[in-house]
């Protein structure tokens, strides 16, 4: 897939088709749906290393109206935490979106705070040696930047005057992590950015 595709799963593609006969960029049949509670998705490039995750459920604090009422679950931005469900929202069309951008998504090219020119650029992403993590529009403010394993474990904290930090997929103490998917909570002034980065081997 290419840079801003979309790829629609099927457990049953003659049901699916009754439904949507003009989205085209589908695959199936799964011998496997998906619950509303306890179930997951695993996303691994070619390589066999895990690129994205996320566990789901039909009650508070997810939404509640994507449980077989109509709406589909959707992620709000990619950039957004997927095991935190305040990051989920249920669509604002009947049935989704499927094979197009979701209904509810305020993503961008990069992660930005809505309302404001300032914002977060996170690249390479993947990465192996070393990520970049800049401040567009800085104003010269300190950044603190917290880095975190998908389990909520803080695995590095630092602070800048910089507009760019540069990190080497280690922990507080110097030690290279495990490859895999950590989550970037950068402070600037009074703003905040999360984003994710996939670190590999």
């Amino acid at each position: 897939m290419k840079s801003n595709d979309y790829l629609v799963l099927c457990r049953k593609e003659t049901d699916f088709n009754a439904i949507y006969p003009n989205v085209l960029n589908h695959i199936g049949d799964f011998d496997f749906g998906l619950g509303s509670t306890e179930d997951a998705l695993r996303l691994y490039d070619t390589t066999g290393q895990l690129v994205d995750s996320v566990a789901f459920g039909s009650e508070s604090p997810w939404p509640v109206e994507p449980n077989g009422n109509g709406p589909t679950l959707e992620l709000s931005s990619y950039h957004n935490d997927n095991s935190n469900a305040e990051s989920w929202k249920a669509s604002n069309e009947n049935l989704g979106t499927p094979g197009i951008v979701n209904s509810i998504t305020t993503g961008t090219d990069w992660l930005a705070n809505s309302g404001t020119d300032k914002h977060l650029k996170i690249y390479p992403n993947p990465f192996a040696e070393e990520t970049r993590l800049k401040i567009e529009n800085h104003n010269n403010e300190t950044m603190r930047v917290n880095i975190f394993s998908l389990d909520g474990q803080l695995v590095k904290s630092d602070i800048t005057q910089t507009n760019e930090y540069i990190w080497h997929g280690d922990n507080q103490n110097g030690q290279k992590l495990q490859p895999g998917i950590y989550i970037c909570i950068v402070q600037s002034g009074n703003f905040s950015f999360t984003g994710k980065v996939v670190l590999r081997k």
